[in-house]
């Protein structure tokens, strides 16, 4: 009743809590724990410690046997545990696409500085524009079939422009150029939107001018 009842109240205020994981918080819950510390304080006295022991001690057991055992069943049948890619494939692809580009620069400004001859530039230059284009299909394809590593990229972006908000606010403030009060409240909003940045949309500033 608990977890539901918050839960649908939850739901209601903010995004993020959904059905699945009140179902997830219920079946994981240890519950015979708590009824057993209460039967072990009964007492010696009341006739039924006994029986009210053996049965705490009952579901301590289910407890641990069924749901514990269960639980990773329970995470599948609910799709909380669908396939994703690792983390180091994506770091690996990414960090070979953002050297690509860096080498790709390097070879721009070695050029414009008179360092190489045309011919040299338009041959690696082609060969760096391939093989950028190579990796981003790559990352496309990756995103694409794992859409839980699609969506940790999103939040890591929106979060990332949500910082980049706050100390552009800061900066107007130690300027001159805004209140304290209009300040604490865009702060706020952003602190809002950082809380939850698998939101669809970040904090739109209107900074008067």
């Amino acid at each position: 009743v608990t977890v539901y009842g918050l839960g649908s109240i939850l739901q209601g205020v903010r995004r993020g809590v959904d059905r699945a994981h009140l179902h997830v918080m219920i079946w994981g819950g240890l519950r015979g724990a708590v009824s057993l510390a209460l039967v072990l304080s009964i007492p010696l006295q009341v006739v039924e410690r006994r029986q009210l022991l053996a049965m705490s001690f009952g579901v301590v057991l289910f407890t641990l046997l069924a749901q514990a055992t269960t639980i990773p069943m329970v995470l599948a049948r609910l799709g909380l545990t669908s396939k994703k890619a690792t983390p180091l494939e994506y770091e690996r692809i990414q960090g070979q696409l953002l050297a690509t580009r860096s080498a790709g620069r390097h070879i721009d400004h070695l050029y414009q500085e008179g360092a190489l001859l045309p011919v040299a530039w338009e041959t690696v230059k082609e060969e760096v524009d391939q093989r950028q284009e190579e990796l981003s299909d790559r990352l496309r394809e990756l995103l694409g079939e794992h859409p839980g590593l699609r969506d940790q990229v999103i939040s890591l972006a929106r979060i990332e422009v949500l910082r980049a908000q706050r100390a552009a606010l800061d900066e107007l403030a130690r300027a001159g150029l805004l209140s304290d009060e209009a300040l604490s409240e865009l702060e706020a909003e952003i602190d809002a939107k950082l809380e939850a940045p698998h939101d669809d949309e970040v904090v739109d500033i209107e900074i008067p001018a």
